[in-house]
């Protein structure tokens, strides 16, 4: 399954130009960190420009083993500390389109738009994790290409 997804601005954009590859860097963030239930997921992806646009987003952040009454061993999340004078940073949520983890195959520049190429893998259980990526900055809109990987055999 492949699919295009626009985001930011919610009008779809065909690339224009020659791709050129850039680089990704993923910002690591604790496994015990995620989104909370109530996030809204019918955003589920996009482009931070701004360190406002993080501290929004990390807003909804939360440690989800305390969340579920367990042991915690990390503490409340902190956010990252990301230069956004130098660096945007793509963001997507697993949860968003029910997947265990999610990989970001490549970032690519174009005229009019930066193009994430995402895979979604799935297995048995579902996850609250969200991903943030670091890419050279810009300030053009994103679009997704979706992909779909399962280990459940089917």
């Amino acid at each position: 399954f492949l699919s295009t997804v626009p985001s930011h601005g919610g009008a779809s954009q065909n690339p224009v130009g020659e791709p050129q590859t850039r680089e990704f860097q993923k910002v690591e963030i604790n496994r015990e960190w995620g989104l909370k239930d109530s996030f809204n997921y019918s955003t589920y992806r996009g482009i931070l420009y701004t360190q406002e646009e993080l501290k929004s987003l990390w807003g909804n952040t939360v440690n989800l083993y305390t969340e579920i009454g367990s042991r915690s061993t990390s503490g409340a999340p902190v956010m990252p500390d990301i230069d956004f004078n130098k660096y945007s940073v793509i963001w997507y949520a697993d949860r968003g389109v029910n997947a265990s983890f999610i990989t970001l195959n490549g970032v690519f520049e174009y005229e009019n738009v930066i193009q994430a190429d995402v895979t979604h893998f799935y297995s048995d259980f579902g996850s609250s994790r969200f991903n943030l990526w670091a890419i050279p900055k810009t300030n053009k809109p994103i679009i997704f290409i979706e992909r779909e990987a399962s280990d459940r055999g089917i």
